[in-house]
């Protein structure tokens, strides 16, 4: 725990600002889609299905610093905040960055299971889930 917090605090004030942003945005976002139905969760999120990004200006390292954030926080919660909340949460700080923001959903076959994989983007700059994002087919676009 110790080096836990040793290295969180050798990160830059943005970078922990942003993390602490990540941890409470994770938190809130994991909560709304265990109590909320789906449909119910994208309105509370202001994501909206199939729309086209909002004309915002792209700024890479604003997105990436979301990024390291949300993955940062992600595997230090206490609970386990896959694909769906990280890029809804992801969405989330972006639009408070005035940045555009999507969600994409899609799905896949694997040894006959279906499986399903959400990951966002900031315009062209990947920002969560994008590792594994290319095997699946996409269903669903949400944007801000």
């Amino acid at each position: 725990m110790i080096g836990r917090a040793r290295r969180f605090f050798a990160l830059p004030r943005n970078e922990r600002f942003a993390t602490a942003e990540a941890i409470a945005t994770l938190t809130i976002v994991f909560l709304v889609l265990k109590t909320l139905p789906f449909a119910a969760a994208m309105r509370v999120f202001r994501l909206r299905a199939g729309d086209d990004l909002a004309p915002f200006p792209i700024d890479a390292t604003r997105a990436r610093i979301v990024a390291r954030a949300v993955g940062r926080a992600a595997r230090n919660l206490p609970f386990r905040a896959v694909c769906l909340p990280q890029a809804a949460a992801a969405a989330m700080m972006l639009r408070r960055r005035g940045l555009p923001a999507e969600v994409r959903f899609g799905v896949a076959k694997r040894d006959g299971e279906v499986t399903a994989h959400a990951w966002s983007r900031s315009g062209t700059v990947p920002v969560t889930g994008m590792e594994g994002a290319g095997e699946f087919i996409q269903v669903a676009r949400y944007a801000i």
